[in-house]
């Protein structure tokens, strides 16, 4: 049965059943967009990514400025002898030394020892005079704080003679000889001493040379020597 017959059974006129049994008409334009909904919750954390790999290294700062230097420390005590070496200081004299003052003149016979230390030395000095009547008289400067200080010094004024002076204090003094075995030939003089030295050294040690008589010249010669160490 077709859908007009259906639809004239039911009563209705033929012309209308006709128009109703008609076919499907055409799509009507798309309604306006509905609005936007509201935003979901967030999602879960993801998880954290590998560490990348590292940079590559920087270049280098420029260096800074020099600081500002400090003071010089204060003077240690004296090293141990080395095993083996000769722990010996020696000093010589590089030229004569001359004079005809009665008064000390000072050589290059000198030296300055350690603080705090116990020091020996020796000396050993040719001597002469122009002429056989005048005493050649070398001496010592001892330093002047030196907590001890012992000396000995002896000059030759013959081949089996000889004048002597021995120190027991920290004063300047010489030997006081009188005559000079020859005034063409180097005689013997000698020193030997001990120094005890305390925190501070005021002054060096000086071997010193006068002559016995004014104008009357009197040498110590090149090549004499010195020797010190701290034991």
């Amino acid at each position: 049965m077709s859908a007009a017959d259906r639809l004239a059974e039911l009563g209705l006129p033929p012309e209308l059943a006709a128009i109703m049994s008609g076919g499907q008409g055409s799509k009507g334009d798309p309604g306006p967009q509905g609005p936007a909904g509201e935003i979901g919750a967030a999602g879960p954390k993801g998880d954290t990514g590998d560490v990348g790999p590292q940079g590559l290294k920087g270049d280098k700062g420029d260096t800074g400025a020099q600081g500002i230097q400090g003071a010089t420390g204060a003077q240690g005590p004296a090293g141990a002898d080395g095993v083996g070496g000769d722990s010996w200081n020696y000093i010589k004299l590089a030229s004569d030394v001359t004079t005809d003052q009665t008064s000390a003149t000072d050589t290059a016979l000198t030296f300055t020892p350690p603080i705090n230390s116990v020091v020996i030395f020796e000396s050993q000095m040719l001597l002469r005079s122009t002429i056989t009547t005048t005493g050649v008289r070398p001496g010592l400067k001892p330093v002047s704080n030196a907590v001890d200080f012992i000396a000995s010094m002896e000059v030759a004024t013959g081949a089996t003679a000889s004048t002597r002076r021995f120190w027991g204090a920290n004063s300047s003094s010489n030997v006081a000889t009188t005559s000079a075995p020859s005034a063409t030939d180097s005689w013997f003089g000698c020193a030997w001493g001990t120094i005890i030295t305390g925190a501070t050294v005021a002054s060096p040690l000086i071997v010193t040379l006068s002559s016995e008589i004014a104008a009357s010249a009197v040498t110590m010669r090149a090549g004499s020597w010195m020797r010190w160490k701290a034991i």
